[in-house]
């Protein structure tokens, strides 16, 4: 699998969160996956990383905030209108499934029957695996975490390779339970971009900080941690393979 980090920042930020996973680089069957769309997003695709605009199969959404959806229309329309492509939307659970609905077409979702023409919508339930291009063995799931609202990770696995992106979270020692289960752990195989905040105050937050981190995970999940979501500008840009 090959990672780019579009954008690691915040709803304060010029560079909402978002990652591009390829998850077989090289194969002319793809299942390329952009994971959240801000409101930033889509301008910076279009101007940065236009092949990413034509090559992309899906976009997972963590949840609703505007800086995970805020250009994800915007998106949508010019990958139909423009490039003629329609878009898979991957939505964590059944929950979520109204909100995105109506989020994509409102008072027209009766009328235009948009979800068949540029955009279809797909569940995924934190037990199922989701319907790959690329072949059996790569397994998607939506992970449950501990934010404000519905919101939900992502777990990819491919042969011994995992990936997981946490969406905005709290530290949570049932997230490491999800993600890694049994797995025997392998930092070289294994990789985690976690929610964090430099705000060290857990009790007044709704992200990760350094101290819950460092009381609900195990060492070995933090050293497959990959902190994002306040402008690290170490990350920015950086492509990971694993």
């Amino acid at each position: 699998m090959k990672i780019t980090v579009i954008g690691d920042g915040n709803a304060f930020s010029d560079n909402n969160s978002c990652f591009y996973i390829e998850t077989n680089p090289g194969l002319t069957i793809n299942n390329n996956i952009l994971f959240d769309c801000g409101f930033t997003v889509f301008l910076k695709l279009k101007n940065e990383y236009p092949k990413i605009l034509e090559e992309l199969d899906a976009v997972f959404i963590s949840h609703m905030d505007d800086d995970h959806i805020g250009s994800l229309r915007t998106l949508l329309y010019y990958r139909y209108f423009v490039l003629n492509k329609s878009t898979k939307i991957i939505i964590g659970d059944d929950s979520m499934q109204n909100v995105v609905v109506d989020y994509l077409y409102g008072v027209n979702k009766e009328v235009i029957g948009g979800v068949k023409e540029y955009a279809k919508i797909y569940t995924l339930m934190s037990v199922s695996k989701f319907n790959s291009n690329v072949d059996s063995k790569l397994y998607l799931q939506g992970i449950y975490v501990n934010h404000l609202q519905d919101c939900y990770g992502l777990k990819i696995t491919y042969l011994d390779k995992l990936l997981f992106i946490s969406g905005d979270t709290k530290a949570s020692s049932v997230i490491e339970g999800k993600v890694f289960g049994v797995l025997n752990i392998n930092k070289k195989k294994h990789l985690v971009f976690h929610d964090y905040s430099e705000f060290n105050y857990p009790s007044r937050q709704t992200h990760a900080c350094d101290n819950d981190i460092e009381i609900e995970y195990s060492e070995e999940f933090q050293d497959c941690m990959i902190k994002y979501h306040y402008d690290n500008a170490k990350i920015l840009g950086n492509i990971y393979e694993i």
